[in-house]
This record gives structure tokens, C-alpha cells and sequence, in this order.
């Protein structure tokens, strides 16, 4: 069910920005509470104007990282990549405050926030309440069982993964390992790319650029690459098991350059995942390990969690994921 912010006003007793999160408790008629929060996406103010600037520099300096790797490859040299070299100039947009928000941001915010909890609300959603703000040591002490609740959760996960850490390089060691080296390697996933760019069904001038550089001449005009078949299954199985999984992590890095999740080609790569028999368990994994890799080349040492959380939201990255790849780039740091 599709709300407005005039359809669950009623139930708004409280908000609180930290940031640029927004933290909001609902209430339904019979007094049963509920919390949820969500990013703040700011449309029409000044700390938005900053915001959008780094965030071109985020994705100008993930795609140069991207381009050099696949040139690399496509160079017949499959090179060492690592995390830092790869590291952008990311800088913290520092916190905002309520006075950087518009109405609209606010109101746009609160409705994704109640959406997270509108289950308990849908057979009440035409009910009236009193709105009676929760007094502050009521909100304190909610906020200090959250708090408590959300570290025995981290406890449950750590138990789960039964105390063993997933290697942060794991991206690097599959491509460094597994580099597509040969001609006709290098044409498959010369025409991967393409499909990618091409995904729904035009070139930018600004991707048709990035791609003269990046492909060799000797595979054809853009446009030449462009016009051919897509890469059958029978095409597929000369390339081995690992390369496979090389070149799909190449499409996923390039595809997520941005840091936005296209659905056209996310259709490409799930395309080209079955094409070349990977199995779907293994196709998610390699398109987490991509997301983080991602990720990881915005970290730096002024980088905060909701400037994290932002990137990770806009791949659609877990946000348990996306602190994991902060805990891994501060760990670093000791060693």
C-alpha cells in the first residue's frame, strides 16, 4: 500500500534528525509504539548542493579505478589491484541539522520510515489518535533498549558466521588470481561491457567515450561490438570455470561504477550469469563481493556512516555489509 504524509500524520508522535537520518516513532490507536528511521535525501538545500559535488567525486574516481582494471585486462596484463590504490578523495559533508532540510525532504523522509513499520498499522490506517509526544526520559530509555536489542543482534550474527571473518580482499584475489588474459577471453568480455552500457538500449556519448578507452582497437569500433550477437552459452563454456567468474565481476564493478543499481542492467548481468552456468547462489555472492569492492574504494579515514550508508542504500548494499567494509579499511590502518 502506497502512503502519503497526510495518510500517516496521525500516527507521527516524534521525530528527531541526527544528521541526516531521521529517527520517528509512530504510535497506533490502541498506544503500541514504533521506531523506524531512514536517510534524509535533500532535493533543494545548500549541504545537498555539497553533498552532490562529492558524490561526483566519489563516482569520477571509482570509475577511473574500474576503467584502469578492465584496460588492464583487456591489455592481455591482469596487474595487482588493492584497496589502497584504489582509494577516492571522499570527504565528509559534515552533519546536518534540521535547518538544512525543506518540509518536503522531512515529510518525503517520514512516509519511508513509516513504511518500514506500516504492517502494523494497514487495518487502522483510517483510525484517529491523540498525538501525546512521548516525554524525554520515555524516549531515552526506548533509545537504550534499541541500543541493547541492536548489540545482541550483532552477537547472534557474529555466533552465526561462527566467529570467522569473510576475507575483504576476497574481490582482489578472484581477479588477480583468475585474469582473462587471451583474445578471445578479452572479446567476451569486451562484449559483456558493451551489452552493459547498452542495457537499455542506447550508448551515452559519455559511456560510448569511456569504453573507446578502455577497448582495444583491434576489437572493433564501439558501434562494431555493439552490432554483433550476444555471447551464446556454447561461446561461454570455452572460457574456464574462474575466468567466468572474472569477467562477471568486471560487468558488476563497471555496472555499479556509479553507485546506483540500473534494473536494465542488472537484467544484463543475470543474463550473462546464467549464460555462463553460474549457479545463483554463487552469482549473489560475487555480486555482494562487487558492491563491496565498490565501496570500499570511497572509504577514507573522514568517511561517516551515513555518508557509508548513502553509498551502500544507492547499490542496495545490507548496511551490515557496508560498516563490515569500515571495520576492514580501520583494521588496516593498525597493521
Amino acid at each position: 500500500m502506497k502512503y502519503s504524509y497526510p495518510d500517516i500524520e496521525q500516527y507521527l508522535v516524534d521525530y528527531q534528525i541526527d544528521g541526516k537520518q531521521i529517527h520517528c516513532t509512530f504510535q497506533t490507536p490502541n498506544g503500541e509504539i514504533y521506531e523506524a528511521s531512514n536517510l534524509i535525501s535533500a532535493t533543494k538545500t545548500i549541504g545537498n548542493a555539497v553533498q552532490q559535488q562529492v558524490t561526483k567525486v566519489v563516482k569520477r574516481n571509482a570509475r577511473r579505478q574500474t576503467n584502469r582494471l578492465i584496460r588492464s585486462m583487456l591489455g592481455g596484463t591482469a596487474g595487482r589491484i588493492g584497496s589502497k590504490v584504489a582509494r577516492s578523495a571522499l570527504s565528509s559533508v559534515g552533519t546536518s541539522n534540521e535547518a538544512n532540510f525543506t518540509t518536503a525532504d522531512k515529510e518525503e523522509a517520514i512516509v519511508k520510515a513509516f513504511n518500514r513499520v506500516s504492517r502494523n498499522f494497514e487495518t487502522r490506517k483510517t483510525d484517529r489518535v491523540v498525538r501525546e509526544r512521548p516525554q524525554r526520559e520515555e524516549r531515552r530509555g526506548r533509545d537504550r533498549d534499541r541500543d541493547r536489542d541492536r548489540g545482541r543482534g550483532s552477537d547472534r550474527r557474529r555466533d552465526r558466521r561462527g566467529g570467522s571473518e569473510e576475507s575483504d580482499s576476497e574481490y582482489e584475489n578472484i581477479v588477480n588470481n583468475n585474469p582473462v588474459e587471451n583474445g578471445y577471453e578479452q572479446e567476451i568480455l569486451s562484449r559483456f561491457l558493451v551489452a552493459i552500457a547498452d542495457a537499455d538500449g542506447k550508448i551515452t556519448p559519455e559511456e560510448r567515450e569511456m569504453l573507446t578507452e578502455i577497448i582495444p582497437a583491434r576489437f572493433g569500433s564501439i558501434q562494431e561490438i555493439q552490432n554483433k550477437d550476444q555471447v551464446s552459452r556454447i561461446e561461454a563454456e570455452e572460457l574456464s570455470s574462474n575466468v567466468k567468474e572474472t569477467v562477471y565481476l568486471l560487468g558488476w564493478a563497471m555496472a555499479l561504477a556509479d553507485y546506483d543499481v540500473d534494473a536494465s542492467e542488472v537484467r544484463i548481468l543475470n543474463t550473462y550469469g546464467e549464460i555462463f552456468g553460474l549457479p545463483d547462489h554463487r552469482k549473489e555472492k560475487l555480486e555482494i563481493l562487487a558492491k563491496k569492492y565498490c565501496l570500499e574504494q570511497a572509504i577514507t579515514e573522514e568517511t561517516s556512516r551515513e555518508d557509508l550508508f548513502e553509498l551502500a542504500d544507492g547499490m542496495e548494499l545490507d548496511r551490515d555489509e557496508a560498516e563490515r567494509c569500515m571495520i576492514s579499511f580501520k583494521k588496516k590502518r593498525y597493521q
